[in-house]
């Protein structure tokens, strides 16, 4: 069964005490269009992304638990498959994991500035 991702995004951002007025400049757009974008059973990728990094949660959170490999050990320790890591560990790999996208996001930006750097 598949989630409807507007609702999660929704949800998400309602645990997090965010309004549709705070989602709108991060993904450049209007209020009534965060508003639809709740109604919306799917989301395009890039606007994945940037919900994933803003909202601070991984991607998979958006469809469902049996994408989501981490389940709780204790307080202070996630597993990932049969491999248990402390929370200092997730913390960095989730930072990780955003700055990884961020540049993603800005690929075309980076490659612009990569071509018109001088060539030996």
């Amino acid at each position: 069964m598949t989630r409807h991702m507007g609702e999660v995004v929704h949800k998400l951002a309602k645990e997090k005490g965010l309004k549709a007025e705070d989602l709108a400049p991060v993904l450049k757009r209007s209020v009534g269009t965060v508003y639809g974008l709740y109604r919306n059973q799917s989301i395009d990728t890039d606007t994945l992304f940037t919900l994933s990094a803003f909202l601070e949660v991984p991607v998979a959170e958006f469809f469902g638990d049996t994408y989501t490999q981490v389940a709780q050990v204790e307080d202070d320790q996630a597993c990932y498959g049969n491999k248990v890591i402390d929370e200092n560990t997730v913390r960095e790999m989730q930072h990780e994991i955003s700055m990884l996208k961020l540049t993603i996001a800005h690929k075309d930006e980076l490659l612009s500035v990569y071509k018109s750097m001088p060539r030996n």
